[in-house]
């Protein structure tokens, strides 16, 4: 992950952090987006605001191999893996 972050994180002790980085739903897996926002959030002593949006540039959907039509469904999985992972202890998915 970045090591701005960790600086970031020091200096900016007394602010709120957002974190632009996009993510077509199915690019990567809720594995990866869960593990890359904790481990942002850590870096910035739970100060992370994590800002999350469907999308709709039909090129970006087409490059990862995804349907623009099904990001709403997507986008809804995919955080219903992140939450599950952030809070429970063994999470299956399919």
């Amino acid at each position: 992950f970045q090591a701005s972050g960790a600086i970031t994180g020091d200096a900016l002790a007394d602010f709120q952090l957002g974190k632009a980085n996009f993510f077509v739903s199915n690019q990567l897996g809720g594995d990866y987006r869960s593990k890359y926002f904790a481990t942002y959030d850590h870096l910035c002593r739970g100060r992370l605001i994590a800002g999350v949006a469907v999308g709709w540039w039909q090129e970006e959907f087409a490059i990862a191999g995804a349907q623009l039509r099904h990001r709403g469904r997507m986008t809804d999985e995919a955080l219903e893996v992140m939450t599950r992972l952030w809070t429970e202890d063994a999470v299956t998915h399919h």
